[in-house]
């Protein structure tokens, strides 16, 4: 009995780890260490401009979304394989080795890590009072990545004609569709 409700108390807390090993959260999936066991070549660093406020044409304020960029395994006419930030900054675990990186290797796809707004060093404004988290929304942050998968498929060679795989729905909270 006491092994079910330290069970039940798991799962509703959040976070859990054991000597940094054993890791468990309840939104999302925690970032990839940096590890010796590469499987890919160095990624790339990027940034992208977003808007603050998709959904007010009057707000023209704008800031940088990092993300990384590995193409190594890419070839024409493969999808984009977008890994989703959460709450965390990015690093280049993901995109050097893991199970993301092998899907997109299986598949000859671009791989694409986003770093969520207002995490990591993705920051629309640096307002902490109340009133700047209204940025902070599932709205804001899908328009970015709808944003981000048309930026890339316009300006990356090769990926104007590439779809975004329906894999990536195994890696966030959020699920971007463009048609």
């Amino acid at each position: 009995m006491w092994v079910f409700f330290g069970s039940l108390f798991l799962l509703t807390t959040g976070t859990f780890s054991v000597e940094g090993e054993i890791s468990f959260m309840r939104h999302g999936i925690p970032p990839a260490r940096e590890s010796d066991e590469t499987r890919a070549s160095s990624p790339e660093w990027g940034t992208i401009t977003q808007r603050v406020d998709h959904f007010n044409p009057a707000d023209n304020r704008t800031w940088d979304m990092r993300y990384i960029q590995n193409n190594e395994f890419y070839e024409e006419g493969g999808p984009m394989f977008v890994f989703i930030g959460g709450e965390w900054g990015i690093s280049t675990g993901w995109a050097t080795s893991g199970f993301f990186l092998d899907i997109a290797r299986s598949h000859n796809g671009a791989f694409f890590y986003t770093e969520h707004r207002f995490y990591g060093d993705s920051y629309p404004i640096y307002n902490w009072e109340v009133d700047g988290f209204r940025y902070l929304s599932a709205d804001q942050a899908l328009a970015d990545l709808v944003y981000f998968i048309e930026y890339q498929k316009q300006n990356t060679p090769g990926l104007r004609n590439s779809t975004v795989s329906e894999e990536q729905k195994y890696q966030s909270n959020y699920i971007p569709t463009v048609e």
